[in-house]
């Protein structure tokens, strides 16, 4: 694996939420998260102090009692591989978790966790593809010390190249025993 990019949900600073809606309200200006789709499997949430337990580990137990050597997780990367971590929600995550997760899995990690960030599906009037309404997509990207209008991006791969200021993007390498 190459890329892999990860959307979740940062509740308070060191928990990220995955496998769950994640709903932005306009009104209130605050992000949560829902109920798991169903077809998901269950909700699930990971902590610093959990990741930290797994980098302990040899092995650990998937689903239908499978079990996975973490050798072989960190084998499924490519040398040069990244993984970048998108932190929606006012919170935002503390820059502990980016960093045990390069630890962790031992991969930079290309972490966007001192903005808030909004994802904005809409409806384009009297436009179809498929028989189906067009949507326009945009990521909406607020670093904290601006305070100002947010930074609009149609794509990760514009995040992931635009500069930290605009981003709040930071960049953590593995820290190898």
């Amino acid at each position: 694996m190459q890329t892999l990019n990860i959307v979740c949900h940062c509740p308070d600073h060191l928990t990220l939420v995955v496998q769950r809606y994640l709903v932005f309200s306009q009104q209130s200006g605050v992000t949560t998260s829902g109920d798991p789709e169903p077809q998901n499997g269950p909700f699930a949430e990971v902590t610093v102090a959990e990741l930290i337990q797994l980098n302990e580990l040899d092995s650990i137990e998937v689903e239908n009692g499978l079990t996975l050597a973490m050798n072989d997780v960190r084998s499924a990367f490519a040398a040069d591989a990244e993984v970048r971590l998108y932190c929606i929600g006012d919170g935002g995550a503390s820059e502990q978790v980016p960093q045990t997760l390069a630890n962790l899995l031992q991969v930079k990690v290309i972490a966007f966790t001192d903005a808030r960030i909004e994802f904005r599906v809409e409806v384009i009037e009297g436009a179809e593809v498929g028989n189906k309404p067009a949507l326009s997509k945009r990521i909406l990207a607020t670093p904290r010390f601006t305070g100002g209008s947010p930074f609009v991006f149609n794509n990760f791969e514009q995040m992931v190249t635009e500069d930290a200021a605009k981003t709040g993007k930071l960049i953590v390498l593995p820290r190898r025993s």
